[in-house]
């Protein structure tokens, strides 16, 4: 099975990836290699995204089964905490395929979202700000067939954004 997130670590650039200001690739610590992506927000709704200002959709075979993983540290000061959308195809038009929240973790902790894909044939990624005073880190981007649970054709190589 072949991760669809082209440069899932970070360790050249944030190319395929749109970042606001709050979010800048950094050396400081990482899951996976030397770079992970750095949050430091104060307040507000800044993203992180596979889709921003830019088309940057991961294309996926229709009503199949995939699992998302990715591995994040997160210090809430104060607010909420950040949330993630996984869209059917563009953020804030799209369908939401998966929602949820990351919780505070001190050491490097894998989340793991399962969900299907629908008709459009592509998704995004979303990770935002909730108007939280938070310090997190990402990395190690991960998507793939749910083991097990496909129907559609199995995509065997890492794919450009479309």
């Amino acid at each position: 099975m072949a991760n669809l997130f082209p440069n899932p670590s970070f360790e050249t650039d944030l190319s395929n990836w749109g970042n606001d200001a709050s979010y800048t690739r950094s050396n400081d610590t990482a899951e996976d290699g030397s770079w992970s992506v750095k949050q430091v927000a104060t307040s507000g709704y800044d993203n992180f995204t596979t889709q921003n200002d830019a088309p940057h959709k991961i294309p996926v075979s229709v009503g199949t089964k995939y699992t998302l993983s990715l591995w994040y540290k997160l210090t809430i000061n104060s607010g909420l905490s950040p949330n993630y959308e996984i869209h059917d195809d563009l953020p804030y038009s799209g369908s939401n395929l998966a929602t949820g929240n990351l919780t505070a973790a001190s050491v490097w902790t894998q989340k793991v979202i399962n969900f299907t894909s629908d008709s459009t044939g592509y998704v995004t990624l979303r990770i935002y700000n909730n108007n939280g005073n938070v310090l997190a880190y990402y990395d190690n981007f991960n998507l793939d067939l749910t083991p097990g649970g496909g129907t559609g054709s199995l995509l065997s190589q890492r794919l450009p954004f479309a």
